[in-house]
């Protein structure tokens, strides 16, 4: 929407602009620039939260998944080539160290494979506190979450936009061309 400025209030700004300051003139204070947003990281992604056990991990789900019985182990949840996937890695003492959402892909005509930005349900009810999920363009990811460091596209076409505090990180993976997001990971940035 375009204001219109009143055809009195520019000869008025010019004049103020252009009168010389006299010796007691004050001058307007300079405009406050306010910080950065501070950078907020979500803990969870799915439900699951970083540092939750295994065993809670699948009980949250409902769905056994392939999940090994292993502390060390990655439990999965769909297949990467029809349904999307999602990818819950443990470490220290079987608790969860990385949540992982990735879209569906295919082969290509030789052997690389390229992404479909979509997932099939029920992935498809996966997405962050503020809406993003698979398929969710980038421009939403900086808006929803300002403050990131962006990648330059890498040698798969790739874009990352990664948030990052000193618990954990967030990288939100889109094509380049579409501007889609790929892949979500959320990570501990150090471990106990």
């Amino acid at each position: 929407m375009k204001r219109k400025v009143s055809v009195l209030v520019l000869p008025v700004l010019a004049a103020m602009l252009l009168a010389p300051a006299g010796a007691g003139a004050v001058l307007p204070p300079l405009p406050v620039f306010h910080k950065a947003p501070k950078v907020i990281v979500p803990t969870q992604l799915a439900g699951v939260r970083l540092g939750m056990t295994t065993a809670a991990v699948r009980q949250l789900l409902s769905d056994p998944g392939n999940c090994p019985q292993d502390a060390y182990a990655s439990c999965t949840w769909g297949d990467v080539e029809s349904t999307g996937q999602l990818l819950v890695s443990t470490a220290a003492a079987g608790r969860v160290e990385a949540v992982s959402l990735s879209s569906r892909y295919a082969h290509g005509p030789t052997y690389h494979y390229y992404y479909i930005p979509s997932v099939a349900p029920p992935l498809t009810r996966i997405k962050t506190r503020e809406g993003i999920g698979i398929g969710s363009p980038l421009k939403r990811v900086v808006r929803k979450y300002p403050g990131g460091d962006r990648g330059a596209a890498n040698e798969n076409e790739l874009i990352t936009y990664t948030l990052h505090n000193k618990n954990s990180a967030l990288d939100f993976v889109a094509l380049r061309k579409s501007r889609k997001i790929v892949e979500i990971h959320l990570k501990r940035s150090h471990v106990d």
